[in-house]
């Protein structure tokens, strides 16, 4: 009797794990055959999605691959899997595919909102890879990924996801020239308001990196990070006095404790900026800023220098300074989301 090896299943996977009812998922799985005398394109799979929905069958192509598309209608938490089949051995069940399905993020103050990213939906990822973080403000700045940054669910204290960037080649970015142009975002000394919702680590190279755009160069970017050789807490303009260090360690507090998770922000009315820790002002001053359009980053300096670690869960960026009602309203959002 002619024994026959089961087929293999290489890979399953999900384009992201995080997306919003009516979002279109596309899995993609690869798989092989051992039985050299079977075409893999013989091969019969069946797909369930995990939310009841019809199942879907099929073969694969010439070369094994499989990609099917899925819309899930309602919020949830859903598990999906294929399962392969010769006809003769027995069938082969992939792992979970754990999709999180949920209402894309309501925050309560969007008029001037250019740039917003949220650790619990619309990443991108290979597996635990983190590929690309999509904008959700509408403007279409969407990142993408360098090195391999982690998807690590239940970073912060509220239990959602992060993105981990070990600080070495880690990092998030989108640029000009190439691939769509930054849109929306203060130029020069125009007024704007940044929120970083970031778990720093020490850093190591005298680099400063955090959540940054502009150009490396004097005066000519905005961002806040970490001071490079100190860990504390700055706003970023680059150079010199163009860049407004505090006494606040961003990585340990007076206790010598680990801050964990903190809610990082600033804003600008076209003459003075106030720098916040969790909400409480930390800073203030004037400044005349010149910011160019040329790069957006997060955990690497603006110039290409050295990577730093990090644990990012959010960002927004508004081209406007907030009032005191809307930035509290938007700080209440991030406590109660990440940091409560």
């Amino acid at each position: 009797m002619l024994f026959r090896l089961p087929p293999e299943i290489v890979s399953a996977l999900s384009d992201v794990s995080f997306a919003s009812v009516g979002d279109i998922i596309t899995f993609t799985v690869l798989v092989t055959d051992a039985d050299v005398d079977d075409p893999v394109e013989s091969l019969t799979y069946t797909f369930d999605f995990g939310d009841g929905a019809p199942l879907q069958n099929g073969s694969p192509d010439a070369e094994g691959n499989i990609e099917i598309t899925h819309t899930y209608i309602d919020d949830g938490n859903y598990n999906a899997f294929l399962t392969i089949s010769d006809g003769e051995a027995a069938s082969v069940r992939s792992e979970d595919i754990s999709i999180q399905i949920g209402e894309a993020s309501q925050l309560p103050v969007t008029t001037g909102l250019v740039f917003q990213v949220e650790s619990f939906t619309k990443i991108g990822n290979n597996g635990t890879i983190v590929t690309e973080w999509l904008d959700q403000s509408g403007f279409g700045n969407n990142l993408l990924a360098a090195g391999d940054p982690q998807l690590v669910s239940n970073a912060t204290p509220t239990g959602q996801a992060a993105i981990v960037l070990d600080g070495d080649g880690d990092y998030l970015f989108r640029e000009n020239p190439t691939g769509t142009e930054l849109e929306g975002l203060s130029v020069g000394n125009e007024p704007r308001t940044m929120f970083f919702v970031v778990d720093y680590e020490d850093v190591t190279n005298n680099e400063y990196a955090g959540l940054s755009y502009g150009t490396g160069a004097k005066n000519k970017a905005f961002g806040l990070t970490l001071e490079g050789s100190e860990d504390d807490l700055s706003i970023q303009g680059w150079g010199g006095a163009n860049d407004k260090a505090t006494d606040v360690d961003g990585v340990v507090d007076g206790n010598a404790q680990q801050r964990g998770f903190i809610s990082h922000a600033v804003t600008f009315d076209g003459s003075t900026y106030k720098h916040y820790l969790n909400r409480v002002e930390i800073d203030s001053g004037t400044h005349t800023y010149n910011t160019q359009l040329e790069r957006l980053v997060l955990g690497q300096n603006l110039d290409g220098g050295g990577e730093t670690p990090m644990s990012i869960a959010a960002a927004f960026i508004y081209n406007r300074a907030l009032t005191e009602n809307e930035f509290d309203a938007v700080e209440d959002y991030v406590q109660q989301n990440y940091l409560q």
